[in-house]
């Protein structure tokens, strides 16, 4: 009785495990368009998946950071997906993960992938609101008071990156939220020291 007492206690728990396993994964979006990639920046968990769709001749190919800000899509041995094809993969380490299209690099078509495993959607849901924004709530174009190197992501709700931006200025940052559709929206921002501030605001419907 005491050992089918184990079994099924060592089954219960491994249920659990795989049921908070799979509720933690997710699938993120990235489109590559015209010579863009949206978003250009994600924050995930380990273990999440990213499916690139492109609508032209992109792919993402994985660098580091020196090939990044010159825009050279010079690989480095990660993710490399295939010009012009739908593609799904797996981050499962935590770190930054810079990408570059290959033929559209030197017009700025890059992006990054904050893979984040202290970062969940309580964080978003919960945040305390000590960003400054104006006006709120936003129609066309938003206002975020920065007080240090940072850079920043726009989230829904349901804590799913909509907009992102690879870094902004000290002082009062204009972003453009005319893509947005009308609803809740949280701005998070990660300074350069790590820690990370959120803000809410909402997006009233256009005439």
């Amino acid at each position: 009785m005491t050992a089918l007492l184990h079994r099924l206690l060592a089954l219960s728990t491994l249920v659990v495990l795989f049921i908070l396993q799979a509720k933690a994964q997710t699938t993120h979006t990235i489109r590559g368009l015209d010579f863009y990639y949206l978003p250009d920046t994600l924050w995930m968990q380990p273990g999440d998946s990213v499916h690139f769709q492109t609508a032209g001749i992109h792919d993402m190919v994985q660098t580091d950071s020196a090939y990044w800000a010159i825009g050279q899509a010079i690989g480095n041995g990660g993710f490399h997906t295939t010009i012009g094809a739908d593609t799904t993969f797996v981050i499962d380490t935590a770190g930054t993960y810079y990408f570059v299209c290959s033929p559209h690099g030197i017009v700025g078509m890059r992006g990054v992938l904050i893979v984040d495993g202290t970062l969940g959607l309580e964080h978003v849901a919960n945040g305390h609101d000590r960003l400054r924004l104006y006006p709120v709530p936003a129609t066309d174009h938003l206002y975020v008071l920065v007080n240090d190197a940072a850079i920043a992501s726009i989230m829904d709700i349901h804590g799913r990156s909509v907009g992102a931006f690879l870094s902004m200025d000290i002082g009062w940052n204009r972003i453009d939220i005319s893509r947005l559709d009308p609803g809740q929206y949280v701005v998070l921002l990660r300074r350069s020291n790590g820690t990370q501030v959120t803000g809410r605001f909402s997006v009233l419907a256009r005439k």
